[in-house]
């Protein structure tokens, strides 16, 4: 990891459906971002929504299933949540 850590900058992550890994280079801290999307399954019900804690559990069981998948350890996962669509409103 060291020896690609330039390839993983903080400069070239990105909010991206495939998720972005970035870390430094003392291999103290990392970054995983995603572009994730909750439809409701009736867009005409008010109601029907999404919850932030929904989102954030979702967030976390899929960082963990791809570190997990890396075989990178982890301790303290911790998972910051913003809806895109209410910047443009």
């Amino acid at each position: 990891m060291i020896a690609d850590a330039d390839q993983h900058t903080y400069f070239d992550s990105a909010f991206t459906a495939d998720g972005t890994f970035t870390y430094d280079p003392q291999l103290v801290a990392f970054n995983l971002r995603y572009e994730m999307r909750f439809v409701p399954d009736d867009p005409a019900d008010p109601d029907d929504t999404v919850t932030e804690s929904e989102v954030e559990a979702a967030a976390l069981e899929r960082a963990a299933a791809w570190l997990d998948g890396e075989h990178y350890g982890y301790k303290r996962l911790t998972v910051s949540v913003t809806d895109m669509a209410s910047m443009w409103r």
